[in-house]
């Protein structure tokens, strides 16, 4: 009797948490991925942190993002991590060689979310 009382609560509740991972999948297909802007300047020491807790944020909420990383100038290693950060994840890359006015970044991308990376003096 038990075995049979168990079996079935046991079925109950795999059949819930598959109803619940389907339409969780379903919702994440869905929506379309939110944009964010980074901007960034010789931020290697934060900007893997920043992007990686970025993503992982937005999958925790199950809302997908894209980020556009905007590096101002870099004469660090930040370049090189954003770009190995974008095999793992959805980001667009842009390089600028010379100093850029924030508000000429924004311009180009009005409805987007931002965030500026401070410089930190090493």
């Amino acid at each position: 009797m038990w075995i049979g009382l168990s079996l079935i609560v046991g079925t109950y509740g795999l059949c819930v948490a598959l109803i619940h991972l389907y339409y969780a999948m379903s919702k994440w297909q869905k929506a379309s991925p939110q944009r964010v802007l980074v901007v960034t300047s010789n931020n290697q020491q934060q900007v893997e942190w920043v992007l990686r807790s970025l993503f992982f944020s937005s999958w925790l909420r199950g809302r997908p993002i894209s980020a556009v990383v905007i590096d101002s100038c870099s004469t660090d290693d930040t370049l090189k991590i954003i770009e190995r950060l974008a095999y793992q994840y959805s980001l667009e890359v842009h390089h600028h060689t010379s100093p850029t006015p924030l508000d000429e970044i924004f311009r180009n991308y009005p409805h987007d979310v931002a965030i500026v990376c401070p410089s930190v003096a090493a």
